[in-house]
């Protein structure tokens, strides 16, 4: 498992590879008040994708009208894009704790941002838990409210829980007792459903022919998910199907990827950075300390509300400011990083 840091600052150089604009699909626009001509066509950016009716488990098609870092925070940088992705895999992307769907949406979109090009979105529903039922606030899209941070808190625990060797274990039994392949697969999409929708979710989409090879894009909670997922495809259909695999562990709390298989360990690369607690829980700490004594402020205008995007960092004496775990502080801190690993 390769642990890539990042020491270099915040404003790096990025690189324009020449705008590509898609046609935007029932569009969420976003942008600073009502801008000139000239700025409307070098600042607004679309969201592309439903977040109607979503609920925990639900997979979402995202997009995002230009390839550009709309997520910086700095201004003259937000309008730098890139080329459309040219390599035929599919790219997935997993939200943490607290999620709501605006929040995911922007999120999935500033994976598509990243990746340049389309992405599946696994919605992690906040609130949610096997104890506690299903409150991931479907019903509660207008307000944008997230859930309960306890009852998220506790279904983390459960989900961390999780015995990759046990799955190897009842698998093995199942095949020597002569259930089908088929069986096989379908008891383990309702084991982990009963636990995490999101993870029985995530688990089906990989069984699915084309997704071999796909690059999943996981933050905080998200990575156990992931974990959890491709594990599981690993117990039902051997470590070769997720040996093409790559997960890019974003501020994760998993300390080991894989208990039994093979190239668990392999195909994760982890971003962590120094003075993020939930990647101390996965034993992910970096050298390099990160927006220390700054808070974000964030970003306004439409499709802008609750979703966590910062329109710049001013300094604070909070000591709470002292931890960072925004998903978006962390895209731009390693774009020159992760960029490259999407060709």
């Amino acid at each position: 498992m390769a642990n890539l840091r990042s020491p270099l600052p915040l404003g790096l150089n990025y690189h324009s590879e020449g705008p590509r604009r898609l046609l935007a699909q029932a569009p969420t626009k976003i942008g600073s008040g009502q801008p000139t001509a000239k700025a409307k066509r070098t600042e607004d950016i679309s969201f592309i994708g439903s977040i109607e009716r979503l609920r925990d488990g639900d997979v979402r098609d995202f997009d995002v009208s230009d390839y550009a870092a709309f997520f910086v925070t700095h201004k003259k940088l937000r309008r730098v894009v890139r080329s459309r992705r040219s390599g035929n895999y599919r790219v997935i992307f997993v939200n943490g704790m607290q999620g709501s769907p605006t929040k995911f949406r922007a999120q999935a979109c500033s994976v598509a941002a990243l990746s340049g090009g389309p992405v599946q979105g696994v919605y992690n529903g906040s609130g949610d838990s096997f104890l506690f039922g299903d409150n991931s606030g479907a019903a509660k899209v207008a307000g944008q409210e997230p859930g309960n941070i306890v009852v998220d808190l506790i279904e983390c625990l459960t989900d961390k829980l999780q015995s990759t060797d046990w799955d190897q274990f009842t698998t093995w039994f199942k095949k020597k007792r002569g259930d089908s392949q088929d069986k096989i697969e379908r008891d383990m999409a309702e084991n982990l459903s009963r636990f995490n929708r999101a993870t029985g979710a995530l688990y089906s989409l990989l069984m699915q022919p084309g997704y071999q090879n796909a690059r999943i894009v996981a933050h905080s909670q998200g990575n156990i998910i992931t974990c959890n997922a491709i594990n599981a495809v690993a117990a039902v259909r051997g470590n070769s199907a997720i040996s093409s695999m790559k997960v890019f562990a974003v501020a994760s709390p998993v300390m080991f990827w894989s208990e039994a298989g093979m190239f668990g360990e392999d195909i994760v690369s982890v971003h962590a950075l120094a003075n993020d607690l939930v990647a101390w829980l996965g034993a992910n700490v970096s050298d390099a300390p990160f927006l220390m004594m700054k808070k974000p402020i964030e970003r306004k205008g439409d499709g802008m509300n609750g979703t966590e995007i910062s329109e710049s960092y001013d300094w604070t004496l909070n000591p709470a400011q002292l931890l960072t775990h925004n998903f978006y502080a962390y895209l731009e801190k390693m774009w020159n990083e992760l960029r490259p690993k999407f060709e």
